[in-house]
């Protein structure tokens, strides 16, 4: 597969190789879509790529901008999607070339586990450690000493880190006979992305469930609260927010007839100290309806293989 280590790949590079295999979902300015070279006959997931692809004129400097920023981070870090390149179909259409991680994102890998009624310790302190190490190459730039030590830097703020951006890929381990016992996990969707130099501030945020509490001063260290949200999330099955009146506006959001982009501007929002205690989150915050995953203490699976074929092969 081409990257941004030899040559970036091009419209015309992928239009001569790749054929389409269909959409992998929509965003607001465009779609994304999977697309595999025509002379793989083994259907191999390293021969596919994904595009990410604008709507129209309005929409591709979203793209543009997403570009810069991935451009700035290619090749980096492990923990990080890969860049392969970007072009236009049109000139008013432009598209990110982008490794395709197979089977899917963090929600989707939790939803599958949760069919088994317990969310490993072990896999809670994997995801935390390597969305740690995506976040430090964002904020503090290469881990190389002669590099890290120029003040050229700008840390960059992901301002939407949830767990649908961030991707999973098979790890070092995995193979037909042995099943992958730590998946590699991969920081997605830089559109939101912003350089905030150091005493500076965004407005930019994402979804509202991950929403850093000190919006709308935004920094980089709000990216670090967020990832405490999700190893909560992981652990107990809901984000350390107030969040029932946010549930209900999602689920009637069919009828819902104002700008999409601004739906939860007026919901109250109220976030709770991180807390791991099934014990406490229930008796503090009366959310027992929200805790139905609960994670397993390590102590207790030191020896249990994740489920991380589930997804490919089905449960």
């Amino acid at each position: 597969m081409p990257s941004t280590t030899d040559r970036e790949t091009t419209t015309h590079d992928f239009m001569a190789d790749y054929e389409a295999v269909g959409i992998l979902g929509r965003w607001t300015n465009g779609v994304v879509a999977l697309y595999q070279r025509e002379s793989d006959q083994e259907k191999d997931s390293t021969h596919k790529i994904v595009l990410k692809i604008s709507k129209d004129a309005d929409s591709s400097a979203n793209i543009i901008h997403e570009a810069q920023i991935m451009r700035k981070l290619a090749g980096g870090c492990l923990n990080i999607v890969q860049f392969l390149g970007d072009d236009s179909f049109s000139p008013l259409r432009r598209i990110i070339f982008l490794e395709y991680c197979l089977p899917g994102d963090l929600y989707q890998y939790k939803q599958e586990i949760g069919k088994h009624g317990i969310i490993p310790e072990v896999f809670i302190w994997n995801a935390f450690i390597q969305i740690s190490g995506a976040l430090d190459y964002l904020h503090n730039g290469p881990a190389v000493p002669e590099r890290r030590d120029q003040k050229h830097w700008i840390p960059i703020a992901h301002c939407d880190i949830k767990p649908k951006n961030i991707l999973l890929c098979p790890g070092p381990h995995s193979g037909a006979d042995l099943p992958d016992r730590s998946p590699i996990l991969k920081l997605a969707d830089f559109s939101r992305a912003r350089e905030i130099p150091e005493g500076d501030t965004t407005a930019v945020c994402g979804t509202w469930l991950y929403i850093p509490p000190e919006k709308p001063n935004i920094t980089p260290r709000g990216d670090v609260w967020v990832i405490g949200g999700i190893v909560h999330w992981l652990a107990l099955n809901t984000p350390p927010v107030d969040h029932e009146e946010y549930v209900r506006i999602y689920e009637n959001r069919e009828s819902y007839r104002g700008d999409p982009a601004r739906m939860y501007d007026n919901v109250a929002r109220r976030d709770y100290p991180i807390n791991l205690s099934r014990k406490g989150w229930v008796h503090k915050y009366k959310t027992t309806g929200w805790v139905d995953v609960l994670y397993q203490p390590i102590w207790s699976l030191c020896s249990m293989i994740l489920p991380f074929e589930l997804l490919r092969h089905g449960s």
